[in-house]
């Protein structure tokens, strides 16, 4: 039984349950120290998901160890769970996510990227429209490290032409597109997701 350590204190939501997950592709055992309550709660979620054995220590109020092991069924069904085609896109129609702070939106957009990034499975296509086209911008955008980093990876980054022009967009990466193929991959899309 393999099993890993990690220190995921002081690192913000997602990336505790990002580099847990990541592990458990590799160890059949990983226990997570992190510095609190909500991060023990999406570990949780995490292994509820995943259907893994759970167990969460409170070691004081700063520190808690969470400890997912595989149970080896999930292990097999986990293997034969992946659907025949589970190809997506990415929909992105503004700077921020969710409605609300602006601040937080920014935060919740950044570590949405993030953890596009981290996925098994990345999107074909990551489409910006409307206020969604400043997140390609060379100078507005707080993302372009994360998309960036998609695009390197082979996902294929558009902006709609019409909302390039209206927010005088200076693309740093990906291409124009127009509303006729932002429809068309859309409705040819096998999933859609909109942040």
């Amino acid at each position: 039984m393999k099993k890993y350590e990690l220190n995921a204190k002081g690192l913000a939501c997602p990336i505790p349950v990002v580099k847990t997950k990541k592990l458990l592709e590799e160890y059949d055992t990983v226990e997570t120290t992190v510095d609190n309550f909500t991060a023990t709660q999406n570990l949780t979620k995490l292994a509820e998901q995943l259907d893994y054995n759970i167990d969460v220590k409170t070691v004081s109020e700063e520190e808690y160890v969470v400890t997912i092991s595989a149970k080896e069924e999930s292990k097999k069904a986990e293997k034969t769970s992946q659907a025949e085609d589970d190809s997506y896109i990415v929909v992105i129609n503004k700077q921020i996510m969710g409605y609300g702070s602006e601040e937080l939106g920014k935060k919740l957009m950044k570590a949405f990227l993030y953890t596009l990034t981290e996925q098994k499975v990345l999107p074909k296509k990551v489409i910006f429209y409307n206020g969604g086209a400043l997140l390609v911008d060379k100078t507005r955008s707080h993302v372009l490290e994360e998309l960036k980093e998609l695009e390197d990876n082979g996902v294929e980054i558009m902006c709609c032409g019409a909302c390039i022009d209206y927010y005088n967009v200076e693309l740093a990466l990906g291409n124009p597109s127009n509303m006729y193929f932002i429809v068309e991959e859309m409705r040819n899309a096998n999933k859609v997701v909109r942040p």
